[in-house]
Protein backbone atom coordinates (compact mmCIF):
# COMPACT_ATOMS: atom_id res chain seq x y z
CA UNK A 1 0.00 0.00 0.00
CA UNK A 2 1.45 3.44 -0.91
CA UNK A 3 2.14 5.93 1.90
CA UNK A 4 -0.57 8.52 2.57
CA UNK A 5 -0.36 11.80 0.69
CA UNK A 6 0.78 14.81 2.75
CA UNK A 7 -1.69 17.67 2.23
CA UNK A 8 -0.67 21.29 1.83
CA UNK A 9 -0.88 22.88 5.33
CA UNK A 10 -3.49 25.54 6.04
CA UNK A 11 -2.23 29.11 5.66
CA UNK A 12 -3.29 29.93 9.25
CA UNK A 13 -3.13 27.04 11.75
CA UNK A 14 -6.16 26.69 14.00
CA UNK A 15 -8.06 24.32 16.25
CA UNK A 16 -11.69 23.90 17.32
CA UNK A 17 -12.92 24.95 13.87
CA UNK A 18 -15.67 23.50 11.74
CA UNK A 19 -15.14 21.54 8.54
CA UNK A 20 -17.62 20.79 5.77
CA UNK A 21 -17.56 19.57 2.20
CA UNK A 22 -19.42 21.28 -0.67
CA UNK A 23 -19.02 20.15 -4.30
CA UNK A 24 -15.73 18.39 -3.61
CA UNK A 25 -14.18 21.35 -1.78
CA UNK A 26 -13.40 21.22 1.95
CA UNK A 27 -14.21 24.35 3.96
CA UNK A 28 -12.48 25.21 7.24
CA UNK A 29 -14.71 27.57 9.21
CA UNK A 30 -13.63 29.68 12.19
CA UNK A 31 -11.80 27.99 15.03
CA UNK A 32 -9.32 29.51 17.42
CA UNK A 33 -6.00 31.12 16.66
CA UNK A 34 -3.28 30.42 19.20
CA UNK A 35 -5.96 28.87 21.49
CA UNK A 36 -7.06 32.29 22.73
CA UNK A 37 -9.45 34.02 20.34
CA UNK A 38 -12.25 32.94 18.06
CA UNK A 39 -11.64 33.44 14.36
CA UNK A 40 -13.68 34.93 11.52
CA UNK A 41 -11.46 33.20 8.92
CA UNK A 42 -12.86 30.99 6.17
CA UNK A 43 -10.68 28.83 3.90
CA UNK A 44 -11.46 26.23 1.27
CA UNK A 45 -9.22 23.36 0.22
CA UNK A 46 -9.19 21.94 -3.31
CA UNK A 47 -7.98 18.32 -3.13
CA UNK A 48 -7.42 18.17 -6.90
CA UNK A 49 -4.89 21.01 -6.90
CA UNK A 50 -3.80 20.62 -3.23
CA UNK A 51 -4.35 24.34 -2.62
CA UNK A 52 -6.05 26.49 0.01
CA UNK A 53 -8.04 29.64 -0.82
CA UNK A 54 -8.87 32.34 1.72
CA UNK A 55 -12.40 33.78 1.47
CA UNK A 56 -14.01 36.90 2.93
CA UNK A 57 -14.15 36.78 6.72
CA UNK A 58 -17.40 35.87 8.46
CA UNK A 59 -19.34 38.63 10.21
CA UNK A 60 -19.01 36.95 13.61
CA UNK A 61 -16.13 34.81 14.89
CA UNK A 62 -16.96 31.13 15.43
CA UNK A 63 -15.30 28.22 17.21
CA UNK A 64 -16.16 24.77 18.58
CA UNK A 65 -18.93 24.31 16.04
CA UNK A 66 -19.14 20.55 16.64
Amino acid sequence: MPPPHQLQPMPVPRCLGGMLSINGQLFAVGGTEELVRASKKLFSYNPTTDTWTEHAEMIEPRFDSG
